[in-house]
């Protein structure tokens, strides 16, 4: 089925299409959310609406018969597998206990934690006038059709390099409120320079980035110091809410008749379409043609940028573009990768479940249990693990992109470490220096 029968179809029996959505997003809140969500700005909470939009895509092809029994079996099967793999780790789950002596950091750490803060100030500050420098500010773009993800085109190091460091930024800047109880002046200028970056990028995530950093931390510190977990302040959601709908509105100019809601509910209805181009045979081989494992796929980002360095390219084709252009014969939009596809790609529509079950497992142990685990006291480790817990949902979307983000975190978090303790131990020598003298 193609995207345009699949619109008229919706639009045609409208009023169903709504319930089916609603009923199917409180499945995925009963099943989905009610252990795995932090708080309800929660990368979660944006995959459960995805979930709904293409389990409401699978109801339509099959009210309409347009899919096959094979692929409405293996739809089910992998999606029944997730949700089991999640919530396995759950039940190993350890409840709080109050009487435990409330986890707090030293004053080495607190000091060297002020050097990382220092070290990742000045590389988000850095990378950002560089792209400033290099392709402006993308909300204010008056080229047709240029977005925050292709004005990048020709650029790659430096989009990747953009992705994490925000969030990295910004967790440990909401890090230092936590652990020094405060904010300086400096900090507050940085904040107004991250919300302005936010804007300016034209990205409505933006904002759903920074927002989880500041649900996770303040989780992860409830969790550490014993606390009850507090609900996001109700002036902070109506600063994300308000800043969504200001980039929206200042994206729409230029856009003629397609309203900014326009947009947003193509993306909820679209958000299954890689089961309304792929649940076909010719399809499948297609994609299939160099793409030959599971593994060589999902783990390329961590092997494939070393591979390029001696001269060996075995980048896989990307799915979901290659969807679209076996659709349309186009290569500039793709769908989205979501796990079910894959599972039927690499495993079958009988064993598919297997793959799904094991991105689940994955994604319920850093949830459940590395996040969730309070008795390491390094400053690093905690802010690691609160940027890999934020970004896990996407394991259910595009596994592919959640491990190029890992890859890309990990890289950024050696070369502050790095610099952080060579600039640590310069400040600890110049201070036994001091004292020697004296």
């Amino acid at each position: 089925m193609e995207l345009a029968q699949f619109a008229v179809i919706v639009l045609d029996n409208f009023l169903l299409y709504i319930i089916v959505f609603v009923l199917f997003f409180l499945l995925y809140r009963f099943f989905f959310l009610r252990n795995t969500l932090v708080n309800i700005i929660d990368s979660f909470l944006i995959e459960a609406i995805t979930s709904a939009g293409s389990a409401t895509t699978i109801f339509v092809m099959w009210y309409n018969n347009s899919i096959q029994d094979k692929f409405l079996f293996s739809f089910i099967t992998t999606e029944i597998a997730i949700f089991l793999g999640i919530n396995f780790f759950f039940l190993f789950k350890k409840k709080r206990v109050r009487q435990l002596e409330p986890l707090t950091f030293n004053d080495f750490q607190k000091k060297y934690f002020c050097f990382f803060f220092y070290v990742t100030s000045f590389l988000f500050v850095l990378v950002q006038l560089i792209i400033f420098k290099t392709i402006g500010i993308t909300l204010l773009s008056t080229e047709e059709g240029v977005n925050h993800v292709n004005a990048y085109d020709g650029l790659g190091v430096l989009f990747d390099v953009s992705l994490v460091i925000k969030p990295i930024f910004a967790t440990v800047l909401f890090m230092k409120r936590k652990i020094f109880n405060k904010f300086t002046t400096v900090d507050y200028f940085l904040i107004v320079f991250l919300i302005f970056v936010s804007i300016a990028s034209g990205s409505k995530s933006s904002f759903m980035v920074l927002f989880t950093c500041y649900a996770f931390v303040e989780y992860k510190f409830a969790s550490l110091e014993n606390k009850e977990i507090k609900k996001i302040p109700k002036k902070y959601l109506l600063i994300f809410f308000t800043s969504i709908l200001f980039i929206i509105t200042i994206g729409s100019f230029g856009g003629g008749d397609i309203s900014a809601a326009t947009k947003l509910f193509e993306r909820v209805l679209f958000s299954g379409d890689i089961f309304l181009l792929g649940y076909n045979d010719e399809a499948i081989r297609y994609v299939m043609m160099d793409n030959k494992n599971a593994f060589s796929f999902i783990f390329y980002p961590f092997y494939g940028k070393f591979l390029k360095l001696i001269g060996i390219d075995l980048t896989p084709t990307n799915i979901g573009v290659g969807l679209y252009d076996f659709t349309y014969g186009i290569t500039t939009s793709g769908s989205t990768p979501r796990h079910n596809y894959l599972s039927l790609l690499f495993l079958g529509e009988k064993f598919g479940w297997i793959l799904s079950l094991l991105i689940g497992m994955f994604i319920g142990f850093i949830r459940f249990i590395a996040y969730e685990f309070r008795s390491v006291k390094s400053v690093t480790y905690n802010i690691f693990i609160i940027l890999v817990a934020s970004i896990t949902p996407f394991c259910i979307t595009d596994i592919y992109l959640f491990n190029m983000l890992l890859f890309m975190i990990l890289i950024m978090f050696l070369i502050i470490i790095i610099i952080s303790f060579f600039l640590m131990l310069c400040y600890m020598n110049t201070d036994l220096i001091k004292i020697k003298n004296e």
